[in-house]
């Protein structure tokens, strides 16, 4: 089971859209960017929707099926899904959204059950909340739920990949995992003798997993090497880092967006499809349907936003003094971006297109060191900075509350 750590990135892309977890936006729906709305929702806040007390019930997309039939299946009626849908027009197109995105229903505990909320799970730190209690709302809401970790472990039994579902590990985590120790691990020469004991957060309404959390923290004994990760917030940053607070996380993504094949590498000549004459070609072209959001590939600042004949609309965004990245063909610019704008890694920034001179919708995204082009692909990506000496204090707490008392212990 050979699979580049950029083959993990793109599968878990895909992985994460279902039922076990979030649903990451979809190739197929074009929603307001979340940092477009930072501004409008200062003053109003992100609604805290807390359903403890109502019957919930949880579900996803079917293939085929729309919100709107889901609403149908739910006993509200035509006028009041036609209402909901034009109020939720600012937000997303209701008939666009795929198959595999979860939804909560929420009703009364006692007759006549009337529905009180219908939650759907589009990002991973906020849902689009369908109220119905008296009028007819939508907007940005989240969850309240309660937090438990959850611990696994134990050793590995035929496979990696059997032993953690064996253990009801989700999809996106087994990935993330895999990420992350791609080049320390080779999963699939694992035996017997290797050991795991994994702790991550379950969020739960009235017993019931509504939301698979983030991995806590990684703790191997592999060929009789101590391998560890444990996740640490400071700053406003999150990554995960190993016993000494070096970081484990790529400072970029692996892509900055969820394509669907690499339409021309990078190359010092091409014969141009349009032009017709060889061209040096210093980016990657990502193939994907126009509207597919595209996201930064890491924190930083956007240094500009145009327009011109060849490149369509084109966003520029400067990462550290030595890397630079640019994104090409856009359809839109997404709401809220603009020249001088903070970042972080996987804002979503913009929408495949084909402006400019272009054979079809594709992403050109060109990234540069020190101000030459370089493959992106073949480039090895800085990693993400370590804990900061002001907080590794804190850091050391997070350590030893995973470790204290374990049989496979971090190497401190």
């Amino acid at each position: 089971m050979l699979i580049t750590l950029r083959g993990l990135i793109f599968i878990s892309l895909i992985l994460l859209l279902g039922p076990e977890g979030h649903a990451i936006v979809n190739t197929s729906m074009k929603i307001t960017s979340p940092q477009a709305l930072e501004e409008k929702e200062a003053d109003k806040g992100i609604q805290t929707i807390d359903i403890d007390r109502y019957k919930i019930e949880l579900d996803s997309l079917s293939p085929g099926q729309t919100l709107s039939s889901v609403m149908v299946s739910q006993g509200i009626d035509n006028q009041t899904i036609y209402k909901a849908s034009r109020k939720a027009n600012n937000i997303l197109k209701t008939n666009e959204i795929p198959s595999g995105v979860a939804y909560i229903v929420v009703r009364q505990t006692k007759a006549p059950f009337n529905i009180m909320y219908l939650i759907l799970d589009v990002l991973p730190d906020r849902s689009v909340v369908f109220e119905f209690e008296k009028s007819v709302e939508v907007y940005w809401g989240k969850v309240k739920t309660k937090k438990h970790s959850k611990r696994v472990a134990g050793k590995i039994q035929s496979s990696f990949w059997i032993t953690m579902k064996r253990h009801g590990v989700k999809t996106k985590h087994i990935l993330q995992l895999m990420a992350l120790f791609n080049s320390r691990i080779k999963f699939d020469k694992m035996t017997t003798q290797d050991r795991f004991d994994i702790t991550f957060e379950d969020h739960k309404i009235n017993d019931t997993v509504v939301q698979t959390g983030e991995i806590l923290s990684i703790l191997m004994d592999v060929n009789g090497e101590k391998i560890s990760a444990f996740r640490f917030e400071h700053h406003g940053l999150v990554s995960y880092y190993d016993e000494t607070g070096k970081n484990l996380s790529s400072a970029f993504l692996d892509s900055p967006v969820q394509y669907k094949k690499i339409t021309s590498r990078f190359s010092d000549k091409r014969a141009h499809p349009i032009l017709k004459k060889s061209k040096r070609h210093p980016a990657t072209d990502f193939g994907a349907p126009e509207g597919t959001p595209v996201m930064s590939i890491g924190n930083g600042v956007i240094k500009k936003i145009g327009y011109s004949k060849t490149a369509g609309n084109f966003i520029e965004v400067n990462h550290t003094a030595l890397y630079e990245s640019r994104y090409l063909h856009l359809s839109a610019i997404a709401d809220g971006i603009q020249d001088g704008l903070q970042i972080k890694k996987g804002n979503v920034i913009g929408y495949v297109g084909s402006t400019g001179i272009a054979t079809g919708p594709h992403l050109d995204f060109r990234i540069s060191k020190n101000g030459q082009f370089i493959d992106f692909l073949s480039h090895d990506l800085p990693k993400g900075k370590p804990v900061d000496k002001d907080c590794f204090e804190a850091f050391l707490k997070i350590v030893n509350k995973y470790t204290k008392g374990l049989k496979i212990q971090a190497n401190t």
